[in-house]
């Protein structure tokens, strides 16, 4: 759904640097509409006040985060928008 919302190529004039910037912020964003629909509880009344609520923007800000990604891919940035840090083994080690 929220490629719907949103429209492809957005991002195109950022920089690198623009985008993280930006990706920080919307992944900020999103976590606090996560807590604030995880705080409508888990009945099926809350979940849909929650959706009501929230759910149009936390879609946009995915379907955002998904054209910040393809963009700083095809920029050749050196992160990926949305991933705070990268993955690691259970030893602890990155995964590159």
């Amino acid at each position: 759904m929220e490629h719907f919302l949103v429209a492809p190529g957005g991002f195109v004039l950022y920089t690198c640097d623009e985008l993280k910037r930006a990706a920080a912020s919307n992944a900020a964003r999103q976590k606090e509409l996560e807590q604030l629909r995880a705080k409508g509880g888990t009945d099926a009344a809350g979940r849909l006040i929650g959706d009501a609520t929230y759910g149009t923007e936390y879609a946009t800000l995915r379907g955002k985060m998904d054209d910040m990604r393809t963009t700083a891919r095809d920029k050749n940035c050196d992160f990926v928008p949305g991933i705070e840090s990268p993955p690691v083994h259970a030893g602890g080690k990155p995964i590159h």
